[in-house]
């Protein structure tokens, strides 16, 4: 009798790096790890602010703020990383890419993001902490919150 090997589906984490600390990534990879394999995994962010993410090894830093600072350093448009991972996410889910989409946030601001994933057939998970908005944790499959999620750490 043969055994077939169950592989996980393709999965896609995406951070909020601008609201989730990098102190909580091996709990975030932990997570992430037990529900898909993942091909992608990225924390967006003003890499000025969230440079501690640049070093885990696993997770590619994108700079949402290039071209966006004016003179005194300050962005011009405050919603550049919550548009990049939006962005991404969908062109992902869209290309066939993905299968399991993993958002790692606070921000209540990415609900409408889950749930146009979840009408195009992704599993949608999020993990957040600090209270992350009510309306995020409803629209996914299912939410994981940090604080109380129990979990084993992975080594970052």
């Amino acid at each position: 009798m043969k055994h077939e090997m169950v592989s996980k589906p393709r999965g896609g984490l995406f951070v909020d790096g601008d609201n989730i600390s990098a102190k909580r990534a091996g709990e975030i990879l932990t997570i992430a790890k037990s529900l898909a394999r993942l091909d992608v995994a990225r924390a967006y962010g003003d890499t000025t602010k969230i440079h501690a993410w640049q070093s885990i090894s696993s997770i590619r830093v994108v700079d949402t703020c290039i071209g966006q600072r004016i003179d005194n350093g300050d962005l011009k448009n405050r919603y550049a990383t919550d548009t990049m991972m939006t962005a991404e996410a969908v062109r992902f889910a869209m290309s066939g890419g993905v299968e399991v989409i993993i958002i790692a946030t606070k921000d209540g601001d990415f609900a409408p993001l889950v749930q146009v994933l979840r009408e195009i057939g992704c599993q949608v998970y999020g993990i957040g902490c600090d209270a992350a908005a009510e309306v995020f944790q409803e629209a996914c499959t299912k939410y994981f919150d940090l604080p109380k999620a129990g979990i084993k750490l992975a080594k970052v």
